[in-house]
Parts: structure tokens; C-alpha cells; sequence
């Protein structure tokens, strides 16, 4: 068993166990950024297992593909696997790196001077991607205001809506992953919201726990 295999084991037992506490992900990113760097064939072998635990299939399948032995059944197997994953998710379901305390209160601090409300049930919406930024602005389709910080995530509505400004938004995003269900003009009294919730994770294709 190689040096990088041997600290996989170790990395994943944690990540399993706690069921991805933010501690195990940041020490998962820390080893797959290592292993990005090396040019070692079974460094590049290990990073293809780092990428599915994280649920980063794209970048597996990728990876497999180009240094898999194309002739063993149970790299075939596998890359049957990811192939249908990497089609059907990519790398929208991967795992975020988690942010560490000073990153967090750095995030807090940004927020308060951006003028971004507060969600009681989704309080980062940047780093979910439900709000982008904009150095130009854009026009809110809703209320025709400017804004630099809008509203991006799935909606449907009867207009055409591309962006949403940020203060819309407000005491009308009850959770993360909602969906706009209604007409315009946007008023909370107006929306009604259904979860919107990909199919439950697997496990990656490879357990290695001993």
C-alpha cells in the first residue's frame, strides 16, 4: 500500500464517521489540493477516490478516464458509474470546502457592508450561490432598482425573471433550495415555496474503511 492510499484511509475514516464534520472536508480539500500538484501516477489514482468521496464526479470521471487501465473489468465497472454521474450531476453536488472562523467573520463583515439582508433560515447566500455579485449591477426585474447583489438560484414565476435584487428577497426566503411558485408582482403574501432537493447522495464508488 502506497503513502498516498495509506493517508486516504486515514483522511476518509473521520469523514465517514462524523458524516463530513467541516474539520475531516477541510482536511479531504487540503489532501486533494496536494495531490493536484504531483505528477505521481498513484498520487493521480488516489485523487480519482478524493474527487468521488467529495462528490466531485465530473472531475473523477475525468480522471479515471484518462489514467484508468481501460482493460480491467473493475476500472470499467467503475467508470460505468461515474460516467452516469458525471452526466447527471457534474460538480454541482460536490461538497464546498468549509470556511474557517476568520474566513466566516471576514464573510460576515463583507455581507454588512454589501447591505445584504439577513435570512433567518439561510444566512449565506453567497456562499450557497442563491446571490451573485455584480461589478457593473443589474436591473432588477422585478422592481427596475440597480443592484450589485442579486437574487440567482431556480425560481418559477409567469414573467420572465432573470434577476431578483437582494432586499426583494427578504422574510421571503424560508429556506435554502426554495422556489418561487407564483406571479408577479413579488410580495411575500404572493409566493408560495416547495423544496427543490436532489436525489440523496450514495456513498462514493470506492469505501476504502478497512
Amino acid at each position: 500500500m502506497n503513502e498516498y492510499l495509506k493517508q486516504y484511509i486515514e483522511l476518509q475514516k473521520p469523514f465517514r464517521e462524523t458524516e463530513g464534520d467541516p474539520n475531516s472536508v477541510r482536511a479531504l480539500y487540503t489532501f486533494k489540493e496536494k495531490l493536484e500538484q504531483s505528477e505521481d501516477k498513484q498520487a493521480k489514482e488516489v485523487l480519482v477516490d478524493v474527487y468521488d468521496l467529495l462528490d466531485f464526479k465530473k472531475d473523477a470521471y475525468e480522471l479515471l478516464c484518462k489514467i484508468g487501465n481501460h482493460s480491467d473489468k473493475k476500472t470499467l465497472k467503475r467508470l460505468g458509474t461515474l460516467k452516469d454521474y458525471a452526466e447527471n450531476w457534474g460538480n454541482r453536488y460536490a461538497l464546498p470546502k468549509p470556511k474557517t472562523p476568520e474566513e466566516k467573520q471576514k464573510e460576515k463583515e463583507r455581507q454588512a457592508q454589501l447591505s445584504l439582508p439577513t435570512f433567518r433560515y439561510h444566512p449565506n447566500p453567497l456562499e450557497t450561490g442563491a446571490f451573485e455579485e455584480s461589478a457593473d449591477g443589474v436591473a432588477c426585474d422585478c422592481c427596475g432598482k440597480t443592484t450589485h447583489i442579486f437574487y440567482t438560484a431556480p425560481f418559477y414565476a409567469v414573467e420572465d425573471i432573470e434577476f431578483v435584487f437582494g432586499r426583494l428577497m427578504i422574510n421571503v426566503l424560508p429556506f435554502p433550495g426554495a422556489l418561487f411558485t407564483s406571479i408577479l408582482p413579488l410580495h411575500k403574501s404572493m409566493i408560495r415555496f416547495t423544496r427543490a432537493r436532489p436525489s440523496p447522495l450514495p456513498s462514493d464508488s470506492r469505501d476504502l474503511s478497512p
